[in-house]
């Protein structure tokens, strides 16, 4: 009896141990995640003033998507791109966009999804988006599709400016409106996906 009761405390060691140490890596491996390619890959602003519109691009953005290994389905996103890397084709301008911003104390805005409900060729995003040292909740619509061997994601979403504690810039006098729209297209080369 006593050997017994031995060979069962064993098994459950054994059993204890596999949980501890393989389970942790089958989770790891239900789950793929796949950085986006940066050549392919932009994040726009879009910042309207009563005489003129003013856009500004980056494609020095840096995203990681996570992919249900066995479904493919978009489990969760995160994004950053330096604030400083913002072109709008005048660099006087520019430069009072990173003054304004203070680019060099907030370097950084990021986005982290915290729920995702995909449906065909559609996402409903919500996350985190940090921006000027406030982060605050957001929520979007994007879509999606495959190109090649490519995942392919577009969007857009408004901010408030007044909302990330940003003094809006006047031009004669006149106020930038408050509501600036951010426009991406991310690109997720699949084949290079990794576990």
């Amino acid at each position: 009896m006593e050997a017994l009761l031995n060979l069962l405390g064993k098994y459950c060691l054994g059993l204890l141990w596999m949980a501890v140490t393989i389970w942790p890596v089958i989770s790891a491996q239900a789950q793929g995640s796949v950085q986006n390619d940066k050549a392919g890959s932009s994040i726009s602003y879009i910042l309207v003033h009563p005489f003129h519109t003013v856009t500004g691009v980056s494609h020095q953005v840096s995203s990681t998507l996570v992919l249900g290994a066995e479904t493919d389905q978009i489990q969760a996103v995160q994004v950053t791109v330096p604030v400083k890397s913002f072109d709008s084709g005048n660099r006087a301008r520019d430069k009072d966009m990173r003054k304004t911003t203070e680019a060099d104390t907030y370097q950084e805005v990021t986005f982290k999804s915290t729920n995702l409900t995909q449906t065909y060729g559609s996402l409903q995003v919500q996350g985190q988006l940090g921006f000027h040292g406030v982060t605050k909740d957001i929520s979007f619509e994007a879509t999606f599709q495959q190109k090649n061997s490519n995942l392919v994601v577009k969007g857009q979403f408004p901010i408030s400016l007044e909302a990330y504690q940003i003094k809006r810039p006047s031009i004669f006098k006149m106020k930038v409106k408050d509501e600036l729209t951010v426009k991406f297209q991310m690109v997720y080369p699949l084949a290079k996906q990794g576990n």
